[in-house]
């Protein structure tokens, strides 16, 4: 996108999935700085973020009758303990040409592993992502790169998990599609899968 002189150019994974499905989109939002009409569909993810990320960080119980709530709540066991995680963990990644930035919904340092968690809405649980779809992602992809190889702010674990938590709009459902991410090529069989996850939304790459 256009930077002030001197600033090297920065994206992030929602501007490289919106470029690929219509780079006219993407140079009217950034190059041309129209402002874009939200929808009822993002306020909703903004709100159920905003509830999750609420319990996430205190332990905040949300509003009952809020039936936002009730369908965030619905992915509440896929959560980390309150206090646990960081939430919307900034990350930035520089390889000297261009800049990477972004927020990891829940990010969580744990003995063998490394948590990365994201929040999602859907109409449809047709529509969740397959773990070999995951692994093809542009938004998992630097999650993971940061995670594995490009962090600077702690020791590299051996494994990640990326977890995609679905919420159904309608009512108060969630799946998760989970995919373990390894630097090496290091047994998979022997890797005990998440209970949480059924097994057709869960995977191994390295």
């Amino acid at each position: 996108p256009a930077t002030a002189q001197g600033e090297r150019p920065h994206i992030s994974a929602s501007q490289v999935e919106t470029f690929r499905l219509c780079n006219r989109k993407w140079g009217i939002d950034k190059i041309d700085k129209v402002p874009q009409p939200g929808s009822k569909y993002t306020q909703f993810g903004t709100d159920l973020h905003k509830i999750a990320e609420d319990y996430l960080r205190d332990g905040k119980p949300p509003e009952p009758s809020d039936p936002i709530a009730k369908i965030a709540l619905a992915g509440k066991r896929y959560w980390p303990q309150p206090g646990t995680a960081e939430v919307e963990k900034f990350f930035r990644w520089d390889d000297g040409k261009l800049t990477v930035l972004g927020y990891m919904d829940i990010y969580q340092e744990r003995a063998a592993s490394t948590l990365v968690a994201d929040h999602k809405s859907t109409g449809d649980f047709r529509w969740i992502k397959a773990p070999d779809q995951l692994s093809r992602n542009v938004q998992a992809n630097i999650y993971a790169y940061m995670a594995l190889v490009g962090r600077e702010w702690a020791d590299t674990p051996p494994q990640l998990d990326l977890q995609w938590i679905y919420y159904l709009r309608s009512r108060p459902q969630s799946r998760k599609v989970q995919l373990r991410v390894l630097q090496d090529g290091s047994d998979f069989e022997q890797l005990p899968a998440d209970k949480g996850v059924r097994p057709e939304h869960y995977g191994y790459v390295t």
